[in-house]
């Protein structure tokens, strides 16, 4: 015959109920995070290699000064700002950049110098699209201008064929890392933003994406690109390593 024990009996408890409540609570981790429904990417240093230096070496040819100069006395200023919003055009951005660069070019040397960074685009990254394509809406979000996309349209016009649309900063009026700019590009899209999964190479743009409620990726170069979106491919947001905000760093594309 099986004794009941009684609570408060001073008898021993059932060894399952020893362990029951000896037992260690499971911790439950924050949800993770659903699969994006929309894929909104950058072009330079995404799809397209490009390298500022190379503008530098070229004005510094064309002028007769080190290259070193240049650099040194480049920066994204309100100029730059204004050029890529469509608030200025690029000879009034030359003349502005003249000043700065302490030079004096040719329209022909200044526009050859500025389209001088713009590479080739990333085979392993383009191949990709048309399989993920088939899975969600493709975008595309660059800072750029006129004079820029002038080079890099026809250059990626049959490769972005799965691409829905680009939205070029020059045509919105406004600029990453503007949490705006993203807001703006999201609500054209038709999603909401925390169904857009956004991948930049520039550190500052990735903070204004998730400041305006976008799961952001910050890529370091095409195969880390490739990861993110084969983890896309397969249905699943990618990981976010270490979990931690982007620091910012220079600006550029």
């Amino acid at each position: 015959m099986v004794q009941r024990t009684q609570c408060g009996s001073g008898d021993t408890v059932p060894k399952r109920n020893v362990e029951s409540r000896n037992r260690k609570p499971v911790p439950i981790g924050p949800a993770a995070t659903p699969a994006p429904k929309a894929l909104l990417l950058d072009l330079g240093g995404v799809l397209l290699r490009y390298r500022p230096q190379a503008a530098f070496d070229c004005w510094a040819e064309a002028a007769g000064v080190p290259a070193a100069s240049i650099a040194r006395r480049w920066a994204v200023d309100d100029a730059y700002k204004a050029l890529e919003i469509g608030a200025i055009d690029f000879p009034e951005y030359t003349r502005r950049l003249s000043d700065r660069l302490g030079i004096a070019l040719s329209a022909e040397a200044w526009l050859r110098g500025w389209n001088a960074p713009i590479g080739r685009h990333y085979a392993s990254v383009v191949r990709l699209l048309p399989g993920l394509a088939a899975r969600l809406p493709l975008y595309c979000f660059s800072n750029t201008n006129a004079a820029h996309q002038a080079v890099w349209q026809p250059q990626l016009e049959a490769l972005l064929g799965p691409v829905t649309k680009v939205y070029a900063s020059w045509q919105l009026g406004i600029r990453k890392p503007d949490a705006g700019a993203y807001r703006k590009v999201v609500s054209s899209m038709g999603f909401a933003a925390t169904e857009v999964l956004f991948i930049d190479d520039n550190r500052d743009n990735v903070a204004g994406a998730r400041a305006a409620g976008l799961d952001a990726r910050h890529t370091t170069g095409a195969a880390a690109t490739v990861a993110i979106l084969k983890a896309v491919g397969r249905g699943r947001a990618p990981s976010l390593a270490g979990g931690r905000e982007p620091t910012p760093t220079r600006e550029s594309g």
